[in-house]
């Protein structure tokens, strides 16, 4: 298994230009002054990243652990 630390982040809006900004891998939506999750060498917004499994209702929180497949 690998264990993967989440990274929280604050960014201003008016820091980034618009073009340059992080979006969220499940919505799309830029990321602007939240918390976020880095992991895997994707981003999102902290209440976005989940269990993949349609049906766990779980937010992960401080740390998670993934399957080598």
């Amino acid at each position: 298994m690998t264990e993967i630390d989440i990274d929280r982040v604050v960014v201003e809006e008016d820091e980034v230009p618009r073009d340059k900004r992080e979006t969220c891998e499940q919505c799309g939506e830029v990321i602007v002054d939240q918390e976020i999750v880095i992991a895997q060498g994707k981003i999102w917004h902290k209440q976005h990243f989940r269990c993949s499994n349609d049906r766990c209702e779980v937010i992960l929180q401080e740390d998670y652990q993934a399957r080598k497949e």
